[in-house]
């Protein structure tokens, strides 16, 4: 299973982190919030009496009630003292509470020793919290050898016993295929088994199966529909699975603000994905008014609560200066932390910075590294930057032939860049046979995809009749396509046809606006024509 980003083409990734498994600081949030759903109240006076005079279950309930400060004031030392009580007795519950306290450091040093000690006095007597706890050591390695097969058994043994969070535990091991053989159909069986209890990271995780259509058949309604169900309860990869699906027009009508919403729902629980998600509606206006300055906060706490691709998009502003002071020595120390977390997109971030020079010393040799390293995981755009390597001879013999090769690699991918990068060298006739018509039908891949490079080129080639029939009015209508999304060559070719009047009625005022939004970017055409016209005028 995986962690799912904005499919937007504004957003440069795909997807990258797994959703599906576990670990310390999840399991940590998981513990916070089920087990006080469960943790009933009653007359403290009364519950305390009872627990001071040796009532173990009366000592567990009020050991959660001080752990979570449920009526009363939170007390990590109080809660020790009466878990460490049912826990002297045997009490399986008691010690499985122990353990957790141990496990996190909650009024104790942190051990996962005693931790594993306590989880497997409470496993041995069958207790289904010791097991489920006792499993997610084995699966991670915590005070144990790693051992995923006995965490699949311990968490087997307490799925039996119809715990819901050791049932989605093992759903994701089947879904995985840690510790035992890959199984669809188990882990539909398993997270179905928890989503029924009302555990919400099981719902999350069958309604991503229904999404994707792992071992079941595609339906993007019954997605919808169990999201819904983890977000009503606040869980927060409910409410950006969700969102996405809002954003998408997935199994609902598309409705961005809807989407924004449960992005914000998100982020305010102090999620790390719910700020990645509504920074990038902030960053392009989608939703939501578009703020830069607000976007690159919103990645900042993403980025600053350790998610790889918050990092990299922090980042991206500090690389253009967007919403932050452009500052290159920022963007390389956050594309490093992403790259060192395994961003595949971190990675090639950090790779171009290295190309270039920017923020570090060019180094083409760990440029290479780098990107050989993303690109053997299909990473597409670092497909592209390795092509682009090859073309010009970065640190390695030039060979265009290989440079064709990679792009070819990320336009197969479906990468915009890397169609129009294929289409160019088919255009010149660069490392394989000029063919201005497989030219065309790469630039038309990538301006389906409404990319601004692919637009201007496309109009060059009716311009010129490239593969085409000749046209400028049509030519015209591609370079306004660009020139609309702000990009400064399609803008200056879109100006040289008012000024000369070629495909489009001659209008010397149009092209002095178009040639001044070239100039305000800095490009030199657009400075050189603007000062044309106005002579002109």
């Amino acid at each position: 299973m995986f962690q799912k980003f904005l499919l937007s083409s504004v957003f440069i990734l795909t997807s990258t982190l797994g959703l599906m498994t576990s670990g310390a600081l999840a399991q940590e949030a998981d513990v916070q919030t089920s087990e006080t759903q469960d943790t009933k109240t009653e007359d403290i006076s009364a519950l305390t009496a009872k627990a001071d005079a040796g009532d173990a279950e009366a000592q567990v309930k009020l050991g959660r009630l001080y752990r979570f400060g449920n009526d009363v004031e939170e007390d990590h030392q109080k809660a020790l003292k009466y878990f460490r009580a049912a826990a002297a007795q045997d009490d399986a519950l008691g010690q499985a509470n122990l353990g957790v306290m141990h496990e996190y450091g909650l009024g104790v040093e942190q051990s996962h020793e005693a931790a594993v000690k306590w989880y497997r006095a409470a496993a041995d007597q069958g207790n289904a919290t010791g097991q489920y706890y006792l499993g997610d050591m084995y699966e991670f390695g915590n005070g144990v050898p790693k051992r995923p097969s006995k965490a699949v058994d311990l968490y087997r043994k307490a799925a039996k016993q119809d715990l819901p969070k050791a049932q989605t535990a093992l759903g994701v091991m089947y879904y995985n295929g840690n510790g035992i053989d890959r199984s669809y159909e188990e882990a539909l069986k398993w997270y179905r088994a928890a989503a029924e209890q009302g555990e919400a990271r099981a719902q999350v995780n069958l309604g991503d199966m229904y999404e994707s259509g792992s071992g079941v058949a595609a339906d993007m309604a019954k997605a919808v529909e169990y999201y819904r169900k983890a977000a009503d309860q606040d869980y927060a990869d409910g409410q950006t699975y969700l969102g996405l699906m809002y954003e998408n027009g997935q199994g609902v009508d598309k409705d961005l603000t809807e989407a924004a919403r449960l992005y914000r729902a998100a982020t305010d629980q102090g999620d790390s994905v719910g700020p990645l998600y509504l920074g990038n509606m902030h960053e392009f206006g989608r939703g939501v008014d578009l703020d830069l300055v607000k976007a690159a906060k919103l990645y900042r706490q993403s980025a600053e609560l350790g998610l790889a691709e918050g990092q990299t998009s922090l980042g991206v502003m500090y690389g253009s200066g967007r919403g932050v002071e452009k500052n290159d020595d920022e963007a390389v120390n956050w594309y490093r932390a992403a790259s060192n977390q395994g961003s595949n997109r971190g990675r090639t971030f950090l790779a171009f910075m290295y190309r270039t020079g920017r923020g570090i010393e060019q180094d083409y040799d760990e440029a290479l590294k780098l990107l050989r390293k993303a690109a053997g995981q299909d990473y597409p755009d670092a497909q592209l930057e390795l092509g682009i390597m090859y073309e010009f001879g970065y640190g390695v013999k030039k060979n265009e032939e290989k440079a064709v090769d990679w792009y070819r690699k990320a336009s197969d991918a479906g990468l915009a860049n890397g169609h129009v990068y294929l289409a160019d060298m088919y255009s010149k006739g660069i490392g394989v046979r000029k063919d201005f018509k497989e030219a065309v039908k790469l630039y038309r891949l990538a301006v389906d995809q409404e990319n601004a490079d692919a637009q201007v080129n496309l109009g060059v080639m009716y311009e010129k009749g490239h593969g085409v029939r000749q046209s400028d009015e049509t030519a015209v209508d591609f370079y306004r396509l660009a020139a609309e999304q702000g990009d400064a060559k399609g803008q200056v070719y879109l100006a040289d046809m008012y000024e000369v009047g070629v495909g489009i009625k001659k209008d010397l005022e149009q092209a002095e606006y178009w040639f001044q939004k070239a100039a305000d970017q800095g490009d030199e055409d657009g400075i050189e024509g603007l000062a044309r016209v106005k002579r002109e005028r």
